[in-house]
């Protein structure tokens, strides 16, 4: 039998591959059709005979995995020349019907090499994946969002998997040690809700103000806090960029390097992926430093006071010695207060909820976490009072991504990230507290004495010449919300490779304290009757009134950040590859309640950038960039700052002579960047060209005995400087990239 020649079929297709044309017209047709190079051949397929299917199924079931045996999660897999398939859940676990013998299953995940696998026999058949290291190497995020090919890239930029940061912490930089390199952290509290890590690209590069990096979140600047609520599971891509050519764009903070992260977005899915990670950890402090008890305490203090011979303040034998055979507690206490105040282990837990999914025209992703990590404290004040002492911070982190694709040409994207901070703990600092424990005496007095009947407070142990202390318990509230509008828009109509991009964004940020506290009575003993083991108990000062205190503050700020670039990306001849952008942005801070006329007064920064770059065959390599940025702290004709660099690059690899090397070494390039960044925060305070006076100044006196007469005038804090600029950077970097 032929195909008929004369049949009519109408379809409406538009810049669409050829496969996918042809599957469209063949639809419901016996016809096959090859492809080979451009001559396309048909041929008539005979109609099979309808079998009936058997009422028994097979089932195939299994976890797909990666090379340390970690599930992953999302992977697809098919059943070969079939629609039927299923994605993995949270464990890496699927399981598929399968409607014919002997099928060979396609396995694929981003990031990874797609495999095919022929089940046989077998029923349940484990799936290891390998990491497609091209593939994750391809696309680099840089300045401004921009992704480029690594193959491509002539500035020194490191982009890690978001797995690498998956740590148990509730903050993220506490990750960062050792798995970023060039990156230098430091974490120096292990207190809940502090323990975030300080952090240094190629250590410090400015002398003044801020000297940590500037961090970028889809595009808008965020600070180290903000960071540190991400979670993991959020995030899409990681990029440190660390030369003049990375950070140059950026101006007035590049000077100390950019980290560039992005989060994710949803995905055209016929089934939406949905992850649900659930983790618990348990803490421990180190280097704790083991304190005598009060007995050793007393002897070495004796064997040191003693050293000079006129020295009668020293603990007496039957003190001690009524000490160690446990007399009376309350006359003789040997208190270990490291051990009263502290617990030795902490649990924290990490639950995370995210759902990602969509269609052609709008896809979405949503995440939901929550944190919550307590601290080492003991806390006696939940035994005797209505509130608990002890550290407990609740994180609750919301991530929204919605995007919508009005156009074929026109993108339309919303981003909402909110994060609610719920901190509880003692008024004092951690530090203040641990110090108070190690330096307390041991045997000065008990913690509490016994109660009578009529008291109207608890008789805390205390010591003559001691101020009256006080139990606090502050509760600390922190709220922000970003919400960021984008805008993207091809056009292609007007020139093609051209794409213009805007940014509308704003960030409000609101604290409030509220600090409960009350007073408490001390008390000491006197004319202790050995005999009949009995003793005065007397107050310490004046009774204090043990109501419970209330008092509170509030603060915060607010910015708008406005940004629009355009992108003009195009090859010619498959050999010449252009890319230039130039950009404008924006940014206002505000105050939420101003204490005075300064900081009711908004900050802002403007300022420009661009980028020119060419390639040739993936060889040789160049990049132009430039940033141009205003600044409030200088005057008038040295307010804007220009900040140049460039690059070069050869991609060795590229060459003919290296195709005997491309299976051994498929990557060796070498590059070099020079280039400026700049740095406004003076550390001096804002408007820092101009004078700061004061009229309650320093006074003087003049006249002797009772006829003397003083003055005030007005002192200058600080001079006026119409020649303060910039604090500019120069860097260099040559780098050799070898894969």
């Amino acid at each position: 039998e032929t195909i008929n020649p004369n049949r009519k079929v109408s379809i409406k297709v538009t810049n669409q591959p050829i496969r996918p044309v042809l599957d469209k017209l063949f639809k419901g047709m016996s016809v096959e059709y090859t492809i080979d190079n451009r001559q396309i051949t048909l041929k008539k397929v005979a109609q099979k005979k309808v079998q009936p299917q058997s009422s028994k199924r097979k089932t195939i079931q299994g976890f797909v995995l990666d090379k340390d045996e970690q599930p992953i999660t999302g992977a697809t897999i098919k059943i070969k020349d079939s629609t039927t398939g299923a994605l993995t859940d949270i464990e890496g676990f699927y399981k598929l019907e399968l409607e014919e013998e002997n099928p060979v299953l396609i396995v694929s995940f981003m990031g990874y090499i797609t495999q095919e696998v022929k089940v046989g026999k077998k029923s349940i058949l484990n799936i290891q994946l390998e990491e497609d290291t091209k593939a994750l190497d391809e696309v680099v995020v840089t300045a401004f969002g921009i992704g480029q090919k690594k193959e491509s890239l002539v500035g020194a930029i490191q982009q890690i998997r978001p797995e690498q940061l998956r740590v148990p912490s509730s903050r993220l930089s506490s990750s960062f040690a050792g798995r970023l390199s060039g990156v230098i952290a430091v974490q120096r509290s292990g207190e809940p809700g502090a323990d975030g890590a300080s952090f240094w690209i190629r250590g410090a590069s400015t002398f003044s103000g801020a000297t940590d990096p500037l961090i970028i979140l889809d595009g808008v600047e965020i600070d180290a806090t903000q960071l540190n609520n991400l979670d993991p599971e959020v995030i899409e891509s990681f990029s440190i960029l660390k030369d003049a050519t990375a950070t140059a764009l950026y101006g007035t903070r590049g000077a100390n390097g950019v980290m560039v992260v992005t989060t994710k977005n949803g995905e055209n899915l016929k089934k939406p992926i949905i992850n649900f990670r659930v983790e618990g950890a348990i803490s421990q402090l180190t280097n704790v430093p083991k304190m005598v008890d009060g007995i050793t305490y007393m002897r070495l203090y004796n064997e040191a006071q003693t050293r000079t011979p006129e020295t009668t303040d020293i603990y007496s034998d039957e003190k001690i010695n009524a000490t160690i055979d446990g007399v009376n507690p309350y006359m003789y206490p040997n208190i270990d207060w490291y051990n009263e105040m502290f617990k030795k282990n902490t649990f924290a837990e990490r639950f995370n909820f995210n759902i990602r999914g969509g269609s052609s025209r709008v896809d979405y992703f949503m995440s939901a976490s929550v944190k919550h990590s307590d601290g080492n404290l003991k806390s006696l004040s939940k035994d005797f009072y209505s509130f608990n002492n002890n550290i407990n911070v609740y994180n609750y982190d919301f991530v929204n991504n919605l995007n919508i694709k009005a156009t074929n040409t026109t993108k339309i994207s919303l981003g909402l990230n909110v994060s609610v901070r719920d901190w509880s703990g003692p008024y004092s600092s951690a530090g203040s507290v641990f110090s108070s424990a190690l330096n307390a005496n041991p045997v000065d007095f008990p913690i509490r004495f016994p109660g009578q009947e009529d008291d109207t407070h608890i008789r805390w142990g205390g010591r003559s010449g001691a101020p009256n202390g006080s139990y606090v318990n502050p509760v600390a509230d922190s709220t922000s919300v970003t919400a960021n509008l984008r805008f993207n828009q091809d056009l292609k109509m007007i020139m093609k490779g051209l794409k213009l991009n805007a940014i509308v964004s704003y960030y409000n940020y609101s604290y409030s304290k509220v600090y409960r506290y009350c007073n408490v009575n001390q008390y000491e003993t006197s004319m202790y009757n050995p005999q009949e083991d009995t003793y005065d108990l007397n107050i310490i000062g004046n009774e204090q009134s043990t109501e419970l205190k209330t008092g509170g503050s509030n603060s915060g700020n607010r910015r708008l950040y406005l940004q629009a670039s355009l992108d003009y990306n195009r090859t010619f001849n498959d050999v010449h590859k252009v890319n230039v952008m130039f950009l404008y942005n924006q940014e206002q801070n505000d105050v939420n309640n101003p204490s005075d006329l300064l900081t009711s007064l908004p900050r802002r920064k403007q300022g420009i950038a661009g980028r020119l770059s060419y390639g040739f065959a993936g060889r040789y390599l160049a990049e132009l960039n430039f940033g141009y940025n205003g600044s409030e702290n200088f005057p008038k004709n040295k307010k804007f700052g220009f900040f140049p660099s460039v690059a070069i690059g050869y991609n060795l690899s590229e060459e003919k002579f290296w195709e005997p090397l491309r299976n051994i070494i498929p990557q060796f390039k070498i590059r070099a960047s020079w280039g400026l960044v700049g740095n406004d925060q003076t550390g001096a305070g804002r408007f820092t060209f101009l004078e700061n006076l004061t009229n309650s100044g320093a006074g003087f006196t003049t006249g002797t005995g009772n006829q003397t007469h003083t003055n005030s005038g007005p002192v200058w804090k600080r001079y006026a400087n119409p020649n303060l600029t910039w604090e500019v950077g120069e860097k260099w970097n040559a780098g050799l990239d070898v894969r």
